[in-house]
């Protein structure tokens, strides 16, 4: 489990939780550090950084599905 700033598993008294999160980019840990801080942060606040750093990211939610920065399918 993720745990949030709240103590808590992330998404826990969410409407939309983030279930699962793949970053895809030039380093593995770094990819597993952003894809970490999407779950912990928000969508919101990570998307400006992996712009920046030329990743991609595929979140998916309880209701749908998001895909960050370039065609993430092109880059595997």
């Amino acid at each position: 489990h993720v745990i949030g700033n709240n103590g808590y598993p992330t998404g826990i008294n969410e409407d939309n939780p983030i279930i699962s999160v793949t970053v895809v980019g030039e380093s593995a840990t770094l990819c597993d550090a952003y894809s970490t801080s999407v779950m912990v942060m928000g969508i919101e606040n990570v998307t400006p950084i992996l712009n920046e750093k030329g990743c991609s990211a595929f979140v998916v939610r309880k209701n749908d599905t998001i895909v960050i920065g370039e065609n993430i399918f092109e880059k595997i």
